[in-house]
């Protein structure tokens, strides 16, 4: 099955002789939407390190508003049907559960609210004004916090590049927790059902979904080809291929494979993964053209 994906094809133009301020160039690729998906990430990590920041509080002060553990997952979304959430959220293993609050008081910080903890029994002022919630908030996009008290744990779904597994500003890989797919933070980040980490997921692999990113580091010989895929839930690999004549669309057969075997590892996740390959020994003054590629058991996408 092949599965095509936003490609675009992106043209280097490798260019010899040009010295004075000419000789280094940095090109910046300039990705609105990615910056703003970014914006939104770097706001999640802060609320849930000011939550988790408060809760360290609570239990400092007063640790039996913690509550005890339970098989409860709570969610930041609100319902009309509370305590019961949104069906279309992962279906959690036995025993857990979700519990979900209603719009009418699924911010309150005096334990109604949908972490069921009460902030204003802390004697000292009180750490936290309102709950927040993501600024997405909804179920099927998988863009919601999510709190397991007791030794706590709070999660987030990351929704740039940059912030997901293999970006330049990895979270997701580097907060300590059990899973890539969630930012995790907390005092005891293996206590969230692994079953419900994969919000997207549902059960449903696909072939990979591949975006062509633009070259950096190019010098008249040499440059680094750039791409990013989403793995589809399937151990995938990605490589690339390059020429100096135009395929018109993204395959597997014209000019060169990099590299000539194999490729980047991209794991099995369901989330994009950036991955790159250095070229050299190009031919100054000739334009290339060039594209990822990725493929898992499914299918080969472009």
């Amino acid at each position: 099955m092949k599965r095509k994906s936003g490609f675009t094809l992106i043209e280097l133009v490798l260019v010899v002789g040009v010295v004075g301020i000419l000789a280094t160039v940095t090109v910046l690729l300039i990705n609105p939407v990615e910056f703003l998906k970014q914006g939104r990430d770097a706001r999640r990590i802060a609320e849930l390190r000011t939550v988790n920041d408060a809760l360290g509080v609570v239990q400092f002060y007063k640790p039996s508003a913690l509550g005890v553990p339970d098989d409860i997952i709570y969610v930041s979304i609100p319902s009309a049907t509370a305590p019961d959430c949104d069906p279309s959220l992962p279906p959690p293993p036995f025993p857990w559960s979700y519990e979900c609050k209603t719009q009418a008081d699924y911010r309150k910080v005096d334990g109604s609210g949908w972490i069921p903890v009460d902030f204003n029994s802390v004697s000292t002022v009180p750490p936290l004004g309102v709950l927040p919630v993501d600024s997405i908030n909804v179920a099927e996009d998988g863009l919601y916090y999510t709190y397991v008290k007791g030794s706590w744990e709070l999660n987030a779904m990351m929704e740039s590049i940059a912030y997901n597994n293999g970006g330049e500003k990895n979270v997701v890989g580097n907060d300590g927790g059990d899973t890539n797919l969630l930012f995790e933070i907390g005092t005891e980040l293996t206590n969230v059902p692994v079953e419900i980490n994969d919000r997207l997921g549902t059960g449903a692999a696909f072939a990979p979904a591949v975006t062509t990113l633009a070259a950096t580091d190019t010098t008249s010989s040499t440059t680094t080809l750039n791409g990013s895929a989403n793995p589809g839930g399937l151990s995938a690999t990605g490589w690339f291929r390059y020429d100096t004549v135009s395929p018109g669309s993204c395959n597997d057969t014209f000019g060169t494979r990099a590299p000539t075997t194999g490729g980047s590892a991209l794991g099995s996740g369901m989330i994009p993964v950036n991955y790159f390959e250095d070229l050299s020994g190009l031919t100054p003054g000739i334009t290339y053209y060039f594209c990822a590629i990725a493929e898992n058991s499914l299918g080969k996408s472009y």
